[in-house]
C-alpha cells in the first residue's frame, strides 16, 4: 500500500503543506490517494500555506494540479479566508487570479497580465520564474517596447513599472531596436522621462546616439544627459569626416532652452560650439543668460565674434540695452563704421538711440550718410517695417519718433550725404507719406537746399510725380524756376504729370526755359511717349513758343513726331509751327509700315496735313539718292576713312552716312544756293556730310545699323533708322 501522503502530524498539517522541494512538490503531486485541499487545525489548505510563505512556485505548481481558490463552505479556514482572501492579504490577489485564469483558459498567466497591464503581477511572474523565458518571449517579441509605451502613457513610473523592465531585460529582450514600430527603446524611455529606466536599459547594452541626447537635453532631462555620455552618446555629430554639424546638436538646443549648465556638461565633454551662430541666435532671441554665458564662459570661443561690427549691430537691433551693455562691456567701439553706416545709424527703436548717445555716439558722425539722412534709406525702413509688425501707418510713426529723437539730441538737419542730398530731399525720394516732410519743414528743413546734380527737394518732387510733395513745397517758399546741373526747372522734370505742371504754372514757372541742350519744358513734353498731349496743350495755352528749336535744331513737332506721338503732331500742327522740313515728316510717316487700322488712319490724317517739301529740298535728296547709287570714287574714299576712324563695317556705312539730326535738312537747303555756282551740288552736300560727321560722333555710335537688305526695299535708311 505504501505510505499515507494525506497523513497529519500534531497540527493537522499534511506533507504536501509541509513541502517546500519543487522536487518532493511534483511527487506529492504525482500520487493520485493525494487529497489537495485538504486542511490542517487551522483550516488552511497546502494552497493558503504555499500562500503565506510566499512560496509562489508551489502555488502555480497547485493550482496546475487542481487545487481550488475559490470561496466555498468548506475551504475556508478559521478566519474565514478563502485561499483568493489570503493572497489578497498577502499582495498576491491579482497573481492568484491570473494563475488560476490560466490554468481554467489553458493559457499563459503573463500573457494575460500584459494585456491587463498589470506589471505588477508580471514582474513577479518574471522575479519568480513563474513564466520560463521561451515561452515568456514566444508570447510577443515586442512586449518590451508594448510595455514602454503602455508606461509612458501614465502620469508617473510605478516601482512595479520599473520592475518589469528589468526583469524583462533581465530575460533577454531585445534593448535596442523594435521590430513592430522601428523606434528605439532609449527613445521611448527618453520620453517617459526615468532616468531609472534608461540606466537599466543602459546596463543592459542599449545603444545610444547624439540623437538621444539631444532628445534628453529637449525634454531637459538633465540628469540623463551624463549617463549617455558614459554610455557613449556623442557629443556632436559630423556632416563629414572634418565638418560638424552645430545647429540643432544637443549644444544648440541646450542654448536655445536657456540651459547653461547642460551646455556647460557639454562643453566639459567637448562638444563643439559654433561661436558666431551661438552668439548671433542669443541676440535675436534676446537671451540674456545664454549671451552672458557665451561671453564669459565661452570667452576665448567668442573672442572674435565680439570684435566683428556686426555682431554690435545685432544687439542695437534687438533693442535689448542688456545685450548692448553686455558687448560694450567688452570694449565694443560705439562710433565702429561698417558698410558706411555706424551702430547709431542702425538703431531703430528709441531708447536704444538715446541709450548709444549716453553711451557716447556721436549724432552727427558723417559716414557716406549722417545718421538722421540714414532713417529715409530703403534698408532702414525696411528694418522698421520688420521689426514692427503693424500697420504703415504706426511703422511711420515710429521713423518720426526716431527723426524727433535724433533731432532732440542734436541731428543737423541740413546736413549732407555724399550725394549732396539733405534730410528733406531724401524723404521726398522715399516711399515715406507727404507726413514727414512737413514735420521736417516744420523742424526748420531748407526748402531750397540743393545736392551734387543741383537738384532741389522740388526738383525731385516733380520728377517722381508726388503732387502732394509739390503742394507742400511751393507753400514752403520752393524756388520755382532752379535749375539743376542740367540746365532743368521743375517745370521741364514735372512735363509728364498734368496736375503738377498746373501747380508750377501757378506759381509762375518759367515755361520757357531752356536746358543745357536747348530743351524747354514743351519740348520734352512733346518728346514723350504715351498720351501727353493734355501737358502739350496747357503749356501752349500758357504761352510757350512752339516754334522754339532745341540746340540740334529740333522743334516740340519734330520731337513728337519722333516719338509717333500723333496727338501732339497733330496738336502742333493745328497751331501751324513751322515745318521746315516737313519732306522727313512725311517719309517718317509714309514710310511707317501699320499694324493696326487705327494707327493707321491717325497718322495718315496728319500726314495729308503735312505740306510738300520746298523743290530745293526735294531736289537735294534726290541728289543724295543719286550719290550712293552711282558710287562715286572720291565719295568712297572719304566714307571709307571716316568709317575706319569709327571702326564702322562695310554693312554699317550707309547707317553711319545718313544718320543725322534734324539740322541736316535745313543746312542741306541752305548750301544749295552756294554750291550752285560750281555745279557740283552732290559733293558739295557729301563734304558738308563729312564735316557734319565729326560732330555727330557720339549719335552714330548709338544709333542701330541695318544690312544692305533693308535698302533693297526701297525704304530711305536715313528715315527708316532715325525714326526706328
Amino acid at each position: 500500500m505504501g505510505a499515507d501522503v494525506n497523513a497529519k502530524n500534531n497540527l493537522g498539517d499534511t506533507a504536501l503543506m509541509l513541502a517546500t522541494s519543487r522536487e518532493v512538490i511534483e511527487l506529492l503531486l504525482e500520487d493520485r490517494r493525494l487529497h489537495l485541499d485538504e486542511q490542517n487545525s487551522t483550516g488552511n489548505t497546502a494552497l493558503m500555506s504555499a500562500i503565506e510563505t510566499s512560496h509562489l512556485q508551489k502555488v502555480k505548481l497547485l493550482i496546475n494540479a487542481g487545487a481550488d481558490p475559490k470561496r466555498n463552505a468548506s475551504l475556508v479556514n478559521s478566519s474565514d479566508e478563502s485561499a483568493f482572501d489570503v493572497a489578497k492579504r498577502r499582495g498576491f490577489g491579482k497573481l492568484l487570479e491570473w494563475l488560476y485564469r490560466a490554468k481554467e483558459s489553458n493559457s499563459n498567466p503573463l500573457q494575460l497580465a500584459v494585456g491587463e497591464n498589470d506589471f505588477e503581477s508580471c514582474a513577479t511572474l518574471l522575479r519568480f520564474n513563474l513564466c520560463n523565458k521561451e515561452e515568456s518571449l514566444s508570447i510577443r517579441p515586442d512586449m518590451l517596447c508594448y510595455v514602454l509605451k503602455q508606461i509612458q502613457q501614465r502620469e508617473t513610473t510605478l516601482r512595479s513599472d520599473v520592475d518589469f523592465v528589468l526583469e524583462l531585460c533581465r530575460l533577454g529582450m531585445d534593448v535596442n531596436r523594435c521590430q513592430c514600430c522601428r523606434k528605439s527603446r532609449m527613445e521611448l524611455v527618453l520620453n517617459i522621462g526615468s532616468c531609472e529606466l534608461a540606466e537599466i536599459l543602459c546596463a543592459h547594452g542599449a545603444e545610444v546616439t547624439h540623437d538621444d541626447l539631444v532628445s534628453a537635453v529637449k525634454a531637459q532631462h538633465i540628469e540623463m544627459i551624463p549617463l549617455l555620455i558614459r554610455h557613449g552618446a556623442g557629443v556632436k555629430t559630423y556632416e563629414s569626416p572634418r565638418d560638424f554639424v552645430y545647429k540643432g546638436s544637443a549644444l544648440d538646443v541646450a542654448l536655445e532652452n536657456s540651459l547653461t549648465n547642460v551646455a556647460s556638461i557639454l562643453l566639459n565633454h567637448r562638444a563643439a560650439l559654433h561661436p558666431e551662430y551661438a552668439v548671433t541666435q542669443a541676440l535675436l532671441s534676446n537671451n540674456i543668460k545664454v549671451l552672458n554665458f557665451l561671453l564669459t564662459e565661452c570667452a576665448e570661443a567668442t573672442k572674435a565674434v565680439v570684435k566683428n561690427p556686426e555682431t554690435f549691430i545685432r544687439a542695437v537691433k534687438s533693442g535689448n540695452l542688456q545685450n548692448i551693455q553686455l558687448l560694450l562691456d567688452k570694449k565694443v567701439d560705439i562710433n565702429r563704421v561698417h558698410l558706411s553706416r555706424t551702430p547709431l545709424m542702425n538703431a531703430i527703436h528709441t531708447k536704444v538711440i538715446n541709450y548709444l548717445i549716453r553711451k557716447g555716439a556721436y549724432v552727427n558722425l558723417k559716414t557716406s550718410t549722417t545718421a538722421l539722412i540714414n532713417v529715409f534709406s530703403s534698408k532702414y525702413c525696411f528694418d522698421v517695417y520688420s521689426a514692427f509688425h503693424k500697420s504703415c501707418k504706426m511703422r511711420e510713426q515710429q521713423i518720426l519718433r526716431v527723426i524727433t529723437t535724433l533731432l532732440k539730441n542734436g541731428a543737423t538737419l541740413d546736413d549732407k550725404d555724399e550725394l549732396g542730398s539733405t534730410a528733406l530731399i531724401a524723404s521726398v525720394c522715399s516711399n515715406l507719406s507727404v507726413k514727414v516732410l512737413k514735420y521736417l519743414l516744420y523742424k526748420g528743413a531748407n526748402v531750397n537746399q540743393r545736392n551734387n546734380d543741383g537738384h532741389s527737394a522740388l526738383h525731385r518732387a516733380a520728377a517722381n510725380s508726388k503732387r502732394d510733395f509739390v503742394e507742400v513745397l511751393l507753400k514752403h517758399g520752393a524756388h520755382v524756376n532752379v535749375k539743376n546741373f542740367g540746365g532743368r526747372t521743375p517745370l521741364h522734370l514735372a512735363v509728364g504729370n498734368l496736375q503738377i505742371v498746373k501747380l508750377l504754372l501757378k506759381k509762375q514757372a518759367n515755361f520757357n526755359a531752356e536746358d543745357d541742350s536747348g530743351n524747354t519744358p514743351l519740348s520734352l513734353a512733346a518728346e514723350r511717349g504715351g498720351d501727353n498731349d493734355d501737358v502739350v496743350d496747357l503749356l501752349i495755352s500758357n504761352g510757350s513758343n512752339v516754334n522754339h528749336r532745341n540746340n540740334i535744331g529740333m522743334t516740340p513737332l519734330w520731337l513728337a513726331a519722333r516719338k509717333l506721338n500723333t496727338k501732339c503732331v497733330s496738336l502742333l500742327i493745328d497751331l501751324e509751327p513751322s515745318l521746315t522740313g516737313s519732306r522727313t515728316l512725311r517719309s517718317r510717316f509714309s514710310n511707317k509700315s501699320f499694324s493696326c487700322s487705327g494707327t493707321e488712319s491717325s497718322d495718315l490724317r496728319i500726314l495729308s496735313r503735312l505740306p510738300r517739301s520746298e523743290p530745293k529740298a526735294e531736289e537735294t535728296f534726290l541728289n543724295q539718292d543719286a550719290i550712293i547709287a552711282s558710287g562715286d570714287e572720291s565719295m568712297n574714299d572719304v566714307s571709307s576713312d571716316k568709317m575706319t576712324k569709327h571702326q564702322v563695317g562695310k554693312e554699317e556705312r550707309w547707317s553711319a552716312f545718313y544718320e543725322l539730326d534734324d539740322d541736316f535738312f535745313e543746312r542741306t537747303s541752305s548750301s544749295e544756293s552756294s554750291s550752285a555756282s560750281d555745279g557740283n551740288e552732290d559733293l558739295n552736300v557729301f563734304h558738308w556730310q563729312e564735316r557734319h560727321l565729326a560732330d555727330q560722333t557720339t549719335h552714330i555710335e548709338n544709333l542701330s545699323c541695318f544690312s544692305p537688305a533693308d535698302l533693297s526695299t526701297g525704304d530711305d535708311p536715313f528715315y527708316n533708322s532715325w525714326w526706328n
